[in-house]
């Protein structure tokens, strides 16, 4: 773990360096976010995650940042978010979920800390986790039809939509005024321990989308049938939740 650390630490330092060297004084902010700072990540699969605040002058110039794109995926870190202080004051109601799950885990690399004083309104997650979860409902369905049964495409379906998921379990956990754990398996035990949620069913999933796992003897037809059951369940859950 400590070499991972290390390695985080270098990546953001030189990132840095290199959105200081384009923008000048029109950076406000460098901050990271993300698996990198929850401890989900995991070097050579994670990306490592970066928002740049910019001034409206610097944001006008982001295509200078092209000839870095290679070098930095290269280091694992994905197109980093670049946004104004007024996007992001004028955006807390459209992006909610976003937005809590960067407050709740970030480092902040250089410049002014714009999460901290962010406020998030409950009403306006309750309504985007409605939105986001029946979306979720729809593509799982969709993607298993699609599949065919292939092992393969639903092992990917749900380590990709089970990374998702967890962005939304946050959110409601913070909804409901309850402590939001680091690690995504944490705050997934402890989503389905507030909204009575199947924990045993979301350890199989993980299990199964494990790169590690493979040939284990998985019945995918029944792991996905449970999936879709639980999400339909979340779902009108999260249609009369109340919100304080």
């Amino acid at each position: 773990m400590g070499n991972t650390a290390e390695k985080l630490t270098a990546v953001s330092h030189a990132f840095m360096k290199q959105i200081e060297d384009l923008f000048g004084n029109a950076v406000i902010s460098v901050i990271r976010y993300g698996s990198s700072v929850t401890g989900d990540y995991v070097p050579g699969t994670s990306d490592i995650n970066f928002l740049v605040v910019l001034t409206e002058e610097g944001i006008s110039r982001i295509s200078d940042v092209r000839p870095y794109l290679k070098r930095w995926k290269a280091k694992g870190v994905s197109l980093p978010l670049f946004l104004t202080d007024a996007y992001i004051r004028s955006s807390l109601d459209s992006y909610p979920v976003e937005f809590l799950n960067m407050r709740n885990s970030y480092r902040l690399i250089w410049g002014k800390d714009i999460l901290a004083g962010l406020t998030i309104g409950k009403q306006d997650l309750r309504l985007q986790c409605e939105r986001e979860v029946k979306g979720y409902l729809l593509r799982l369905r969709q993607e298993y039809i699609r599949s065919g049964g292939s092992r393969k495409l639903l092992k990917r379906l749900i380590a990709e939509s089970l990374a998702a998921f967890a962005a939304l379990l946050r959110a409601m956990l913070f909804i409901a005024g309850a402590e939001i754990p680091d690690k995504r398996h944490a705050v997934i035990e402890a989503a389905c321990k507030t909204y009575s949620l199947d924990h045993g069913l979301f350890t199989r999933l993980a299990a199964a989308a494990d790169p590690g796992s493979g040939k284990l003897p998985v019945d995918f037809d029944k792991l996905m049938e449970a999936y879709i059951r639980e999400v339909t369940k979340l779902s009108r859950i999260i249609d009369t939740l109340k919100v304080q």
